[in-house]
Parts: structure tokens; sequence; C-alpha cells
């Protein structure tokens, strides 16, 4: 084997290694958030504003396209770093490369959206402007205005839609 051989298999290995470090980093990190907003979710207490800013930020930064770019940059560089089992089963490199970027663009991409209309939160068409709950549900903010003054015409607190919580405070929020 000659020594241009041996560098580039180190430098290949030192990249698998660095990549697995980062991808091990992430899903710890995609894990923590996972538990995070299910305590959010579950937890039956009172509710903090804190809480509910915890939540959107968690939110923000799982759909947000920067951050899902990124994890597609570091997947992709992953699997082009992985041994080449699959061009010794006789398949090119190029097509494997091809078939892993197709199917994992495919199955990642989470979107927001508004539980009353339906619509984008990204790009909401009505007022572009989003409230969040003290529960920590996102609405539009036209949405929830418009459940709240149909209760209280009804003399009635107006609840969550989504798990029937008191609405209380309401506060903007931006992304």
């Amino acid at each position: 084997m000659s020594q241009t051989t041996r560098r580039q298999e180190r430098r290949v290995i030192n990249f698998v290694n660095e990549q697995s470090d980062n991808f091990r980093r992430m899903s710890e990190l995609l894990q923590n958030i996972s538990a995070d907003i299910e305590l959010l979710q579950n937890d039956t207490g009172s509710k903090s504003a804190s809480s509910a800013d915890e939540f959107v930020c968690l939110q923000d930064l799982c759909s947000s396209p920067d951050f899902l770019e990124e994890q597609r940059a570091i997947l992709r560089d992953f699997e082009m770093a992985k041994p080449r089992t699959a061009e010794k089963n006789g398949s090119p490199q190029s097509e494997r490369r091809e078939n892993h970027g197709c199917s994992r663009r495919s199955s990642i991409g989470v979107k927001l959206s508004c539980p009353v209309c339906l619509e984008n939160l990204s790009s909401v068409k009505c007022c572009n402007i989003k409230m969040v709950t003290e529960c920590g549900h996102i609405f539009c903010k036209c949405c929830i205005e418009d459940i709240c003054a149909s209760d209280e015409a009804k003399g009635l607190e107006p609840l969550c839609p989504v798990c029937r919580e008191e609405i209380g405070d309401l506060r903007k929020i931006y992304f």
C-alpha cells in the first residue's frame, strides 16, 4: 500500500470519526429537545410564561431552515464518508449518493401550522402575526382572537382549542 493511499485512508477514517461524533452530539441534542417538548406537553401543573418561551424556542430550533440544512449537510457528509461496502456489491458511489440524498430530503422538513386555519405559520396570510398561549400552543393572531371573542361573547373563559386549558395571556412570537 502506498503512502498516498494510507494518508487518504487516515483522512477518511478521521473524517468518519469526526462526523460520527457530530452525528452523536446532534442525536443527543435532538433526544434532549424531544424530552423537553414531551415534558412541556405533559405538564399538568401551573404553566409559566418561561416554559411557553422555552417551548417556542425549541420549536423554532427544530423547524429552522438553517438548522435543518445544517443537519442535512452533516448527514450527507457522513453518508458519503461511510466505507464503500455498496461499491463492493456492484453499486457505483454516485448512485449511492443520489439514493441517500433523495430519501433523506423527503423525510426531513417539519412545518408548523395554525391548528385553527391550518395555514403554515411561517407564511400566514391573514394577519402575519403569531401568538402563543400560556399552555404553549401557537396560533395566527386573527384565529386565536376570534376564538377568544366568541367564548367571551358567550360569557365563557376563553379555552385553548388544542388542550382546552384557559388561554390566559397571549404573547406575540417571531420566527
